[in-house]
């Protein structure tokens, strides 16, 4: 996701690059399912208690903010990480 989004968000814009990254994902989803007996669910909780509410705002703000931006925004934190 962290280089898939901006690389195909130079090609087919944005917006489109992040829907097409969350099909993907899902898709991952689903094969992790085989392994769900194997989770560690200590670790993994928290991590989805701040997925939930991060993935709400990320939709809300990718409606509402302009695309140049959100670019600008994914430039410097891809610099800072």
């Amino acid at each position: 996701g962290l280089i898939a989004i901006p690389t195909l968000g130079l090609l087919i814009g944005l917006k489109d690059a992040v829907t097409l990254s969350l099909i993907v994902q899902m898709v991952s989803v689903i094969f992790l399912i085989r392994i769900y007996d194997h989770i560690d669910w200590k670790l993994v909780l928290p991590v989805i208690w701040g997925l939930i509410p991060g993935t709400l705002l990320g939709v809300y703000l990718l409606t509402i903010l302009d695309e140049a931006w959100i670019r600008w925004a994914l430039t410097v934190f891809i610099i800072g990480y």
